[in-house]
């Protein structure tokens, strides 16, 4: 499958990138307008750019999964330093409509990877007859934000939410067409999300949602709060090694290599992501949408009990697991 790029503005101003691939029932209005480019150092092209502020489309093949060509001569994503020459509706200048009862997918990665590391799940699905659209959460993969940080865990589950936005007014489709796939910090971001917003999506599959990570240090979280507290924000690095992720050799070389997956998280968001997922479970009543929770038999990186006790709670009359 072949994914077009884009990106869309949050209402704090970031840029949010993300990839996409359209099945036949959803037309271009436009067609005379094109796609935003990023340049090999990830800003934005202005070299390309008519006079209206149009640029040309690009595809990337197979999910791109080990591009570094958005990466400045440190290796560290250019892409908080985008230009401001094109227009920041630039991106918008493509307008789609989707048929009335056409069908989409918007899918949100794991911790510390980006969009390319999705795509496969919609090769995997093989439905040509759905539409996919798949994000670099913000400070991850192209998008604007330091990396590994944001302003709180309550502004990324605002761009889960703005997102989804995006998606039905940009290409037209309706939010109960719509289903949402997520995996681990993803899934405990859509499953907020769920919670605070109750959108009227189709349905939602959570895989190994991080409702509680393993630190393997006692006493770590509570050291790393009261650190936070006396000295502010810092970051620390993941212990997550490719085969904790999969068993798939290619998979682990590809993210072993991959010079766009964030190594670092801000305790920042490492703490806000455990207040979140405390609420969400203690209140997974207040959840209906009809949800698949995908269990890992052996994980590494996140416990088990939160899931269980969370999908035993859910309020949807359709779940399983």
């Amino acid at each position: 499958m072949e994914f077009k790029e884009s990106y869309f503005i949050t209402s704090d101003g970031a840029r949010i990138f993300y990839r996409y691939r359209l099945a036949s029932d959803v037309a271009c209005e436009n067609p005379g307008a094109n796609e935003v480019n990023l340049s090999e150092d990830g800003k934005f092209d202005g070299s390309n750019l008519s006079d209206e502020g149009k640029s040309g489309e690009q595809n990337l093949p197979n999910g791109d999964e080990n591009s570094d060509s958005n990466l400045n001569e440190t290796g560290k994503c250019a892409a908080s330093n985008l230009n401001e020459t094109p227009s920041e509706n630039a991106e918008q200048n493509l307008k789609f409509k989707a048929a009335p009862n056409a069908k989409a997918v918007a899918i949100f990665h794991r911790g510390h990877e980006h969009s390319g590391r999705t795509t496969h799940v919609a090769e995997g699905l093989a439905d040509e007859s759905l539409s996919y659209f798949a994000w670099d959460q913000r400070g991850h993969g192209r998008s604007e934000g330091e990396r590994g940080d944001a302003p709180s865990i309550g502004r990324l589950i605002a761009d889960v939410d703005e997102f989804v936005a995006h998606i039905e007014q940009r290409f037209g489709f309706e939010t109960q067409n719509l289903a949402v796939i997520a995996q681990s910090v993803g899934a405990v971001l859509v499953s907020a999300w769920l919670h605070d917003y109750a959108p009227r999506v189709r349905c939602a599959v959570l895989a190994s949602p991080a409702f509680s990570v393993k630190l393997y240090v006692p006493f770590a979280r509570a050291g790393l709060k009261a650190i936070y507290r006396a000295r502010g924000n810092f970051f620390v690095n993941s212990y997550v090694k490719a085969h904790y992720l999969t068993h798939d050799k290619q998979r682990q070389a590809s993210y072993d290599a991959d010079a766009l997956i964030t190594r670092a998280i801000s305790v920042r968001i490492l703490l806000g992501l455990y207040e979140a997922a405390q609420r969400v479970v203690s209140d997974a009543a207040a959840i209906t949408t009809p949800t698949l929770l995908l269990v890992s038999g052996d994980d590494w990186v996140v416990e088990h009990a939160p899931q269980h006790e969370f999908y035993n709670a859910l309020g949807a009359r359709v779940k399983r697991r």
